[in-house]
């Protein structure tokens, strides 16, 4: 084998594909100035410029060889100077082991295109212009590359330290500050004469000042590298900026408690793109099955919802509508409250409000206060139909007996000049007596209507006990049974007048409407909850028809002595099967 690699007229190196030396011939212990066993201790990396190691490949493999043709490279002597030569390579194989077999050969015939002064007068004058890039430039000598020149704009942002470096390798710019990154894309473009664009990070020369910066490297021939470097900091900034707004504007969109529906103009119709988990939670799991449906297709039952939408877009401004509309994926019917607002260019924004509950509660409150103008009204009438009453009872009753006993008293005042018999005068003092204790009955029975007395001296238990004594003997033909399993102490003082009125009203009910025969009267507590109920087997009736009758005012009325004293009304009935009124207190509240 060192027979025929000194036949061969250049300098010849055979590696291992491991890089190590295993054969070469004279030329080349004479080209690279080593001993033959000097030469065999050498790897690959050893004879080439110090410059270079921090980019040399790894293993021999036949893709990163030349295959034969000759390339200009540069190589290292023993001495360490460094030259220029043509450099060929090519994997062969000897005895069934891979090697490399590389051909070196220089010749004063031989040397590096000629400089180029076109090329080097317009690269002068791009360094010279105001220009907006900071541009360098790499010119390789003797091996390594270094910088031999700048534009004013680079020694504006390196603060005039850009001249201290003039003439120095790319290593001693770069190398030395740790940044062999960019060493190694330098030497790369060179080598591929290619170009390389990166972005990267660069302090300009001034400690502290980390700039982002966009960076294009591009090979000049014959021997030159051109650096044009944007300052991209403010625009990296406003784009994160930017981002971080997008970012806040979708999770805004995604999270609003308001369903949201994006729509896009398409072809004369909109195609819905997007939504948030509002919507979904409103309309359903599966409305991603939506996505990309058309307005004309999913609205077809609802013309005024296209319509609405067309001149929202049209008209670029913002319309609203109220309407009623049966959920697609559950089926639910809902009222809706929905606005269109236009998004240039050709988006339009569906905010969607769902207000069933709302108008249900309108409707509930309109109906409370014409039930409250209804109890109002009742209120005077029965008002003034008690002072009639009472005024009535006044002068029918105790007016009568006060009279009788005014004319009785002054007759016997006019007699006493004459000698009356003694029994004569006892009976009539016997009967202005009398006179005076149905007067006292009466004035009695008229107290006890406007608040039995007996609430007040022997509590709620005993005056239910009263009530319905007095009661049965008006309508023997209704049948009460009562079950009371609480203590008059138990029974807060305020909630007693409400017990006693309800059941009043309940029981006056029963008899003018219900046609009943048995009621159940039932009062317990149970934890801090006191329960009372009115129960009967009568004909019941709709509550839809509560507000049509007087009956309903009654109960009316019971539902706000109630609601006034924080208990919670239920009334429960239905045609046939009789009415049951339950009222529950919490006495902790």
């Amino acid at each position: 084998m060192p027979l025929l690699l000194n036949e061969l007229p250049v300098a010849v190196v055979l590696y291992r594909d491991d890089g190590a030396v295993s054969d070469c011939n004279d030329t080349a212990l004479r080209l690279f100035g080593y001993s033959r066993r000097e030469m065999t201790e050498l790897r690959h990396s050893d004879l080439l410029p110090r410059i270079f190691l921090k980019i040399t490949q790894g293993p021999f493999t036949r893709e990163n060889t030349t295959n034969g043709e000759f390339i200009w490279v540069c190589r290292r002597r023993k001495d360490g100077t460094v030259f220029q030569c043509e450099q060929s390579s090519k994997m062969i194989t000897l005895d069934g082991q891979d090697f490399c077999l590389m051909c070196y050969r220089q010749s004063d015939s031989l040397s590096m295109p000629e400089r180029n002064p076109s090329i080097e007068s317009k690269i002068s004058r791009v360094l010279t212009l105001d220009n907006p890039f900071c541009i360098q430039t790499w010119q390789e000598i003797n091996g390594e590359l270094h910088l031999i020149g700048f534009n004013p704009t680079l020694e504006e942002y390196t603060v005039g330290k850009i001249r201290d470096y003039t003439g120095r390798t790319v290593h001693e710019f770069y190398g030395q500050r740790g940044r062999m990154d960019v060493v190694d894309s330098i030497y790369e473009v060179y080598r591929n004469r290619g170009m390389l664009r990166i972005e990267t990070f660069c302090d300009f020369l001034v400690t502290g000042n980390e700039r982002h910066v966009d960076t294009v490297s591009f090979f000049v021939p014959p021997n030159m590298v051109v650096q044009y470097i944007e300052d991209i900091t403010e625009q990296r900034k406003a784009l994160l900026s930017l981002k971080e707004s997008e970012e806040r504007f979708k999770a805004l969109f995604l999270g609003s408690p308001i369903p949201v529906m994006t729509w896009r103009h398409s072809e004369n119709d909109f195609v819905l793109i997007e939504y948030n988990y509002a919507l979904q939670k409103l309309a359903g799991e599966k409305v991603s099955d939506l996505l990309g449906a058309g307005c004309s297709q999913l609205f077809r039952d609802y013309p005024g919802i296209i319509g609405d939408m067309r001149r929202c877009f049209e008209e670029k401004t913002i319309v609203h509508r109220n309407t009623k509309f049966r959920m697609m994926l559950s089926g639910e019917e809902k009222l809706l409250a929905v606005t269109f607002a236009y998004v240039p260019n050709d988006l339009v924004l569906t905010h969607i409000h769902d207000i069933t509950d709302q108008k249900k509660a309108e409707d509930e409150l309109i109906r409370y206060q014409q039930e409250l103008s209804n109890l109002y009204e009742k209120h005077l009438d029965i008002l003034e139909h008690e002072r009639k009453r009472i005024s009535q009872e006044l002068h029918d009753g105790i007016g009568q007996y006060l009279s009788t006993i005014k004319v009785s008293t002054e007759n016997l005042l006019a007699s006493s000049s004459s000698k009356l018999d003694r029994e004569k005068l006892e009976e009539r003092l016997r009967s202005n007596i009398a006179l005076l204790k149905e007067a006292i009955i009466d004035v009695s029975r008229v107290s006890m209507d406007l608040r039995p007395s007996i609430l007040d001296d022997l509590g709620l238990i005993a005056t239910i006990n009263w009530f319905l004594r007095e009661y049965g003997k008006v309508y023997k033909d209704i049948k009460v049974e009562k079950d009371i399993r609480v203590e008059d102490s138990e029974i807060p003082q305020k909630i007693k007048i409400v017990v006693f009125r309800v059941l009043q009203e309940s029981m006056n009910n029963i008899a003018a409407h219900s046609k009943a025969s048995l009621v159940r009267i039932a009062m317990h507590k149970e934890g801090d909850a006191l329960e009372f109920s009115v129960a009967d087997n009568g004909r019941g009736f709709d509550l839809t028809d509560l507000q049509k009758s007087r009956c309903g005012l009654g109960i009316a009325g019971m539902r706000e002595r109630v609601t006034f004293s924080q208990g919670r009304f239920c009334i429960e009935s239905s045609r046939g099967k009789g009415t049951v009124i339950r009222i529950t207190w919490h006495l902790a509240l």
